[in-house]
Formats: C-alpha cells, structure tokens, sequence
C-alpha cells in the first residue's frame, strides 16, 4: 500500500497568497522570455539563475535545516524536499537499499505557476527548461558539498507526461566529469513510490517562521529571476518583462482580492492604494500612508523584494520601480478608473509609491 504523503505545512491565507501571487509572478517572467527570446535562451537563463540561487543559498540552507551530518546524497536529497516544502511545493522522499535518495516534485508544478494551485500551466513548459534548472543546481551539489562522485538521476518528468517530477541522488564509484553529474532515464524506478518528507520539527519550524520563509522564498524568486533577466540582457529588457507580468497577475487577482479584503472605496486612488499595500503585504512588506485624497502617498519603509547579490539590487533599480509602476496602473482599470502609480526613491533609500486620477 502506498504512503503518499500529504501536502504540509499548513500555510496562513497571506503566505498562501503569496505564493500564489509573487511566486506565479516568476512564472509569467518565464512565459513571456520564452515567447521574446526562444528556447535555448530561456535554458541559459534557468541555469545560470538556480546555479546563482544555489551558490548563495545552498550551503546555508543546510545549517538551517539541520543536515550537515547526513550522507551526501540525502543530505542533497533532504535538502531539496524540505526547502521546496517551505517554499509551498507538495514532496515526497524516499531513501532505498540501493544507495538511492529520492526526491519528489509533485503537481500543480511550480514551473507552471504557483504550486499551491492547480492549473494547466505545466502544458506550456518545454522540458529542457526544468532539465536546464537540474543542471544549474542539483548536478552541483556535489561541487559545493566537495564531493566529486555525487550525481542526480532524473526519472519521471511532468511535462514528458509523468505523474510527478522525480529523480534520485547517489554516489557514483568514480570521479564523474561536469557532463555526468546529471542523468536523465526517463522511467527507470517506476516501482519506487514517493514516500513522506522528513521532519523539520515543530519546534525549530513553528507555523509562524514556515509563513515567513514562505513569503521571503517568494520574493526572492519573483525579484531575483528579474535581476538575471537584466543582468542577462539589460534593464530595458528586464521592464518591459515586468511591466507585463505585473499587469497579467495582479490584474487576474485584483477584483476577488478586492472582495476578500474589503478594499472597494468611494475614492479610486484609495481604493488602488490599498490594494497594492494588501498584494505587497502578503510577502511582509511593510507601508506607512501618507494622505487619503485625490493624492495617496505609501511611503514603502521595508521590502523582501531584495537581492542583494546582484549588484544594484538591494531594492529594485529605479527603472524596474517604474515599470512596476505602468503594470499596477493598467490593474487599477480592472477594479475602477485609471489610477497613475508612480515610484519616487526617498533619501532614507525607500520608496515612496504616488497613487493619483489619471
């Protein structure tokens, strides 16, 4: 009999609509360079992010999660199930008599959109993008770990019509080059069935710092993929992708967000101001308003929309802020009339967002 695990943590409704906003935002990124710049540039891209993201995260991560004594190749393993289980995906694992550690990417994918909600989006994902991710950081974890024997194997692929995506890590007999630290064998361990995720202990993960990771994982994807995508091309570029995705998300939430939270109001500027503060507050962001007129004043004091390791990312360059801005103002035509929202960096390096009749 099968022990699929069941989808855990529990998340609040604001980490959950984090994902489901910002982490989906990262997603439109993908979609939209695929269709202006072609496959192959969209798989340089995917790899040269997740084997950035890694390099800054990895290593940490395994402090964090408690798992710098395991075996190499379920620490790899452990690593990517419980991390992508605070970053909202459904995992499973399972470690077998072979000297295999499986690792589990259940559906909705993440690649599609969020994955804390169903939906057909794995259907426009070509395959070498996910494969590209898998190079650019689970072929690496050996580096990383000092271990030049450590390989993943990928199993089962979503978009090939698997029913998960699936892979194991093991330790080769021999040095592997660049080339063989990742496999593909597509079908091979079909009788393997997905096990549950590892502990991550209630005690060291309460509810409330599972929200938080949730909401900070989000953030990072949705403004870290972006600053690849400049670095990758330049910050005209990297607008004219935000602008768009900003628009097509939000404007997909907007009206029942607005009914959720309350947020209609007599005065449209109001009414827009307080529905970018609310999207903004579900990845922790933190607002003071300034003015409730015809003119509305956020003054952003703190944001998880920062990467600091790209160069000039510690908040959003100023052109980005812009962009932003144009997207959340073609949103505002989806809940009432046109409302202007336009950025202005302040002294204390905040942002002040102006909301005003167009």
């Amino acid at each position: 009999m099968s022990d699929f695990p069941s989808r855990a943590p529990q998340w609040s409704r604001s980490a959950e609509l984090a994902s489901s906003l910002w982490f989906a935002l990262d997603s439109a990124h993908r979609f939209i360079i695929l269709q202006r710049w072609g496959l192959d540039k969209v798989c340089e891209l995917e790899f040269t992010f997740l084997r950035k993201h890694q390099e800054t995260h990895f290593l940490e991560g395994l402090k964090k999660l408690g798992l710098e004594d395991e075996p190499d190749h379920e620490k790899a393993a452990k690593y990517h199930v419980l991390s992508n289980v605070l970053g909202g995906l459904d995992m499973g694992y399972r470690s077998d008599d072979q000297g295999r550690a499986w690792v589990f990417y259940f559906p909705p994918s993440a690649f599609g959109a969020s994955p804390l909600h169903p939906g057909p989006g794995i259907c426009a994902v070509p395959s070498d993008t996910f494969l590209a991710g898998l190079r650019g950081w689970h072929a690496n974890n050996g580096v990383l770990l000092g271990n030049d024997r450590l390989r993943f194997t990928i199993t089962q692929l979503m978009s090939e019509g698997g029913p998960y995506d699936a892979g194991f890590f093991d330790v080769a007999e021999s040095p592997l080059s660049e080339d063989g630290r990742l496999r593909v064998s597509l079908g091979l361990g079909e009788e393997v069935l997905p096990g549950p995720i590892p502990d991550l202990g209630p005690a060291t993960w309460p509810q409330a710092r599972k929200d938080k990771a949730l909401q900070k994982y989000c953030a990072q994807y949705a403004i870290g993929g972006l600053a690849q995508i400049a670095e990758f091309t330049d910050l005209q570029e990297a607008a004219i992708i935000i602008e768009q995705s900003v628009a097509s998300v939000f404007s997909s939430w907007a009206r029942q967000l607005m009914h959720e939270f309350a947020l209609y109001d007599d005065n449209p500027v109001l009414q827009m101001a307080r529905l970018f503060q609310t999207c903004h507050e579900f990845i922790g962001d933190d607002f003071e308003t300034l003015g409730t007129g015809s003119e509305v004043v956020l003054l952003h004091k703190n944001t998880r929309l920062s990467v600091p390791e790209y160069d000039g990312w510690a908040l959003p360059p100023h052109q980005i802020l812009e962009a932003m801005g144009r997207g959340w103002s073609s949103v505002s035509r989806t809940v009432g009339p046109t409302v202007r929202v336009a950025p202005q960096p302040t002294s204390s390096n905040q942002v002040a967002w102006t909301f005003s009749a167009q």
